[in-house]
């Protein structure tokens, strides 16, 4: 599976995200829990805003499976 381009186009604050794909225009939902290392963060923890470039990966039916959202440079990660 390689991972799709697509924008934010909202985001709640109990964990649910849509996005638009940037090639089929095709508009998808998301639990934060699809983000990598998501621990509960809330939005404003995560980084999230609306009109983010993320990349998505989705399932045969169309599922988003993974949203890999992005690095701050403002937030220090950390691989140990």
């Amino acid at each position: 599976m390689s991972a799709k381009k697509a924008i934010l186009s909202r985001i709640t604050p109990d964990g649910l995200g849509y996005l638009v794909d940037k090639r089929s225009h095709e508009i998808f939902h998301f639990t934060f829990d699809k983000i990598p290392n998501y621990r509960g963060e809330s939005t404003e923890q995560l980084g999230l805003v609306k009109g983010d470039d993320v990349s998505y990966e989705s399932d045969d039916d169309g599922q988003v499976t993974k949203v890999i959202i992005p690095i701050r440079s403002s937030k220090k990660m950390f691989a140990w």
